[in-house]
């Protein structure tokens, strides 16, 4: 039996209407769920049986032609029936595949046991076919050896077909019947003893098939049936009973997993400490009832206004938590995001509740925790957020408070920062600095843009953290029209200088909010030809979960893109969620591999196999990969062994200025053994 939930649970389309699992023959299943995927795990297992049954087919077939072709039978008759066995076994095989493909490409399965079902008829006739077409008279060595064949097909058929109780009946009573007729007819003593033994064989092979029916069905409903129990001991352990949320015990297990995690990969992480106001209150006046009906209405809007993959918990009584998990970023936007959230929560919380004919009116005190600003471990982070909650109940309730002091000022300073940044792009202070890409002779073939901003105050600012206020200000299309006429003009001077088939192609990343701005491949034409530059010298970066994102939409604005002569790359590849099916369809020309995998490599198994495993993936799609945050000559190595063809990072060189990297370039762009192993 296959146990295989990414390959059984696929054919959700098998429907019960196709009769051919009456009800009778079903075992008790919890539910029709239950039943739905019984009978899919069933016609799977009879699928998947279809290569060894046909190879065993293809081999008796085979051996019974030497034998009959010895006897004298017509030999049209003879090859006229071996090119039946051929088609029928074509046939099941295209039905395999089909069934195969629809698995992978999850395409709804039709009703695939039907086909199973017609499959059995066509193979039971047509070795059925045999003792009438092909009996060698007075020959009964090849008359025993075409029983023998036909009895051990007969029993391979039937134990195949098992799971499909109608298709295993149907090919016994197709392809053995026939025999006992034959010998019949034959009509002597010993003819007719076979014929007897014939008909036994058939009722006995029929109740085995039977009995390995119900054998097969009564091992997947006990699975099932475990399956279900220990959900329900998983629900009891870690869920709220009332609610359905996640209680103490899986919220202090998850938050463990998210802490680490954000550790291993220098994110933020928050904690929401909710405390409803008043609840007490109603509560006791109106009942517990009442009250549980209240809190189990919280914990729904709650949980459908956070994304998969952040938490909701209930400690007990009145009091909920919310982990969300927050992307790597700058500070400012994190803050931005966790208080989004905060807010949206505590409105939600203070809309009104109709509750067994009362209006109800809540509202709720939230403290916030950031990891690691505000604590290193789970328990720092549960007891400040906590305390920053009580700062909300001081400040006279349905208030959110952080629990670090100097919120306010951080949000002043991203004001102070749209301000700047504005006033940095309509007068040109800011720079592009380009960071070469190497291939694996050290030999420059491309540089990424890269904005650098110097506040005029605060000095150098990270683009990890102007960009995303560009974002969310409205400011990052006038940012990227600025970088982009910048590069584009830069790509000139170099092609210029070095002839446009000497030149690195150079790269430049797109937000998400640009990719899909209205116009932009009409600015991206204009620019180009404005500039007069070699279309093929620009490659668009975009990220991985831009690319997924409407990929119907994504695939035709790239092709026309594409059809300016500027190519694509995918960036931080593998932080994403990218189904090969969609990515084998992007008109991409490189994988960028993500840094955080790339530094893990020499230490972490897991980066290094996944690592490996872009690699070779790219490569079958015939797409080049990159690897970004290459920082020494080891990382430089195992990359190179495993095949990547190139390369980026401090290990090859900073972020520089056009002017400070053209020397090397009019040099013929490549890296001097030193610096390769440095």
């Amino acid at each position: 039996m296959i146990n295989n939930n990414n390959k059984s649970y696929f054919a959700g389309g098998l429907a019960l209407e196709t009769g051919l699992l009456p009800n009778a023959v079903l075992p008790s299943c919890s539910s029709g769920q239950d039943r739905h995927r019984l009978e899919a795990e069933l016609t799977h297992c009879v699928y998947w049986s279809i290569p060894l049954s046909l190879l065993v087919v293809l081999i008796c077939s085979s051996a019974l032609l030497l034998i009959l072709a010895e006897t004298g039978l017509d030999a049209t008759t003879l090859v006229g029936w071996y090119l039946a066995v051929l088609i029928m076994m074509l046939l099941r095989w295209q039905g395999y595949r089909r069934y195969t493909q629809a698995m992978v490409v999850s395409v709804p399965a039709g009703d695939w046991a039907r086909y199973a079902l017609i499959g059995a008829v066509v193979s039971g006739i047509v070795w059925g076919a045999l003792p009438l077409l092909l009996w060698p008279a007075a020959q009964p060595q090849q008359q025993a050896a075409e029983m023998v064949v036909l009895a051990g097909i007969s029993a391979g058929g039937a134990v195949t077909l098992a799971p499909l109780l109608p298709a295993a009946l149907a090919f016994l009573w197709l392809a053995l019947p026939p025999l006992v007729a034959r010998l019949l007819f034959e009509g002597d003593t010993v003819s007719l003893y076979l014929a007897g033994l014939s008909v036994v064989y058939l009722l006995a092979m029929s109740a085995a098939t039977r009995r390995m029916n119900i054998l097969v069905e009564t091992a997947f409903t006990t699975r099932y049936q475990r399956e279900q129990a220990e959900a329900q001991v998983k629900q009891q352990a870690f869920f709220d009973a009332l609610t359905g949320l996640a209680n103490r015990r899986m919220l202090h297990e998850r938050l463990q997993e998210e802490h680490a995690r954000a550790r291993r990969h220098g994110q933020r992480l928050a904690v929401h400490f909710l405390d409803l106001d008043n609840f007490k209150t109603i509560n006791d006046s109106l009942g517990h009832q009442v009250g549980d009906l209240l809190l189990k209405e919280v914990a729904r809007r709650l949980q459908g206004r956070v994304r998969e993959e952040d938490l909701v918990a209930r400690l007990g009584g009145d009091e909920f938590v919310i982990v969300q998990g927050v992307p790597e970023q700058a500070q400012d936007q994190a803050q931005c995001d966790i208080e989004r959230l905060a807010q949206d929560v505590r409105r939600l919380v203070a809309t009104p509740y109709r509750i067994q004919g009362h209006e109800l009116h809540l509202s709720t005190s939230i403290g916030i925790a950031v990891f690691p600003d505000d604590g290193d471990s789970v328990e720092e982070l549960m007891q400040h957020a906590d305390a920053a909650m009580y700062k909300a109940k001081d400040a006279g309730r349905d208030a959110v408070r952080f629990f670090l002091p100097d919120m306010q000022a951080a949000a002043l300073r991203r004001l102070d920062l749209v301000k700047a940044l504005r006033a940095a792009i309509r007068e040109d202070r800011l720079e592009v600095h380009y960071q070469p890409q190497v291939d694996l002779a050290g030999r420059v073939v491309g540089l990424e843009a890269l904005v650098r901003w110097t506040h005029p105050e605060h000095g150098p600012v990270s683009p990890g953290e102007f960009v995303p206020v560009a974002e969310e200000s409205g400011l990052i299309f006038e940012l990227h029209d600025w970088i982009q006429k910048q590069v584009c003009c830069d790509i000139r001077r170099l092609q210029d200088q070095l002839g446009a088939a000497h030149c690195p192609v150079v790269s430049l990343n797109l937000s998400p909010l640009e990719f899909r701005r209205v116009g932009l491949v009409e600015r991206l034409q204009e620019t180009v030809r404005s500039c007069g530059i070699a279309p093929a010298l620009l490659r668009l970066e975009i990220t991985e979960g831009a690319a997924m994102e409407n990929i119907e939409q994504v695939i035709p604005r790239m092709e026309a893109i594409r059809l300016l002569g500027i190519g694509f790359s995918i960036d931080d590849f593998g932080t994403g969620y990218s189904s090969l099916a969609y990515l084998k369809r992007l008109p991409v020309d490189s994988l960028k591999i993500d840094r955080s995998f790339v530094l893990g490599v020499l230490y972490d198994p897991s980066d290094a196999v996944l690592v490996e495993t872009i690699i070779n993936m790219a490569h079958n799609l015939g797409i080049a990969t990159v690897a970004e945050g290459v920082e020494d000559e080891a990382t430089r190595g195992f990359l190179a062994k495993r095949g990547c063809d190139y390369f980026q990072g401090w290990h090859f060189g900073r972020a520089q200025p056009l002017a400070e990297l053209q020397p090397l370039l009019r040099a013929g762009g490549t890296l001097p053994a030193a610096a390769l192993s440095r």
